[in-house]
């Protein structure tokens, strides 16, 4: 069985710097940022939620991190909702 996923952002207090990612478990994995379990957002704590996003399957939700992240750009808050509505545009073609 399959569980629930989540696309997240967040966004640093010390340089206001955002970070995105996904899970199957929000609270645990903002927990692991905060604490610095992720050498990617270690020296940039700490982190607050300002995006989160339940899909069905965690695969969508990795999906569009994976795609984002491939890109190789700045990810800004409104580049992740052109990103989710794109996903989500062609999930229904």
């Amino acid at each position: 069985m399959t569980t629930g996923g989540f696309l997240y952002m967040l966004k640093s207090h010390s340089d206001s710097s955002f970070y995105f990612g996904s899970t199957s478990d929000i609270n645990r994995r903002l927990a692991q940022h905060n604490n610095g379990e992720s050498s990617s957002t270690r020296t940039k704590r700490p982190w607050v939620l300002v995006f989160v996003m339940k899909f069905d399957q965690v695969a969508q939700a990795r999906k569009i991190e994976q795609t984002l992240k491939a890109q190789k750009q700045k990810i800004t808050p409104p580049r992740l909702l052109l990103a989710i509505a794109d996903y989500l545009r062609r999930a229904e073609e």
